[in-house]
């Protein structure tokens, strides 16, 4: 990982893939659009255990929790914690790959459990 971005190695043709990192408008953090990338530094990442899914957690007042494609880069899926969160300290992805569990940098430390497949 790189700051706000996911970077896919492939070793054999020695090119790469990015999750995140397009342009994106010079506005506010709290204004900005988090919904297809992520805007701050990425705290908290993990791989499924097929390595197919990387799921990725980031810092910020109402941050946000990205699913993609460890292949492609592509979206698999995207939510954001509630504000005061102030970030995501742990995540993980459940071995049936349909959950998404967190826990926030809230001094009484939340814990979120997403479903994948049902987006809640």
């Amino acid at each position: 990982m790189a700051a706000a971005l996911g970077i896919i190695l492939d070793q054999e043709t020695n090119s790469m893939k990015v999750f995140g990192g397009q342009e994106t408008p010079m506005v506010a953090k709290n204004v900005a659009d988090d919904s297809k990338s992520h805007m701050d530094d990425i705290l908290a990442l993990d791989i499924s255990t097929d390595r197919k899914l990387v799921v990725t957690g980031q810092v910020g007042k109402a941050p946000s929790v990205h699913v993609w494609d460890s292949e492609t880069a592509e979206s698999k899926g995207t939510f954001k914690l509630k504000e005061g969160s102030r970030g995501v300290a742990a995540i993980s992805v459940s071995p049936c790959l349909r959950y998404v569990a967190c826990v926030d940098l809230h001094n009484d430390h939340h814990v979120i459990i997403h479903n994948i497949k049902r987006n809640k």
